[in-house]
């Protein structure tokens, strides 16, 4: 199996799709609020 990293701008929407992937598919999922259009988000995503 493998973990999964997942962004979007909404944090409440982000949240709920990490609960529903963890529980659908047993896996590790962080939720990290960011846009991407941002350069400044794109660098704390990396981090």
């Amino acid at each position: 199996g493998a973990n999964l990293v997942i962004t979007g701008r909404n944090k409440g929407k982000l949240d709920k799709a990490k609960e529903e992937l963890e529980k659908l598919y047993g896996i590790k999922v962080l939720a990290v609020p960011a846009n991407i259009e941002s350069g400044a988000d794109n660098e704390a995503v990396a981090k």
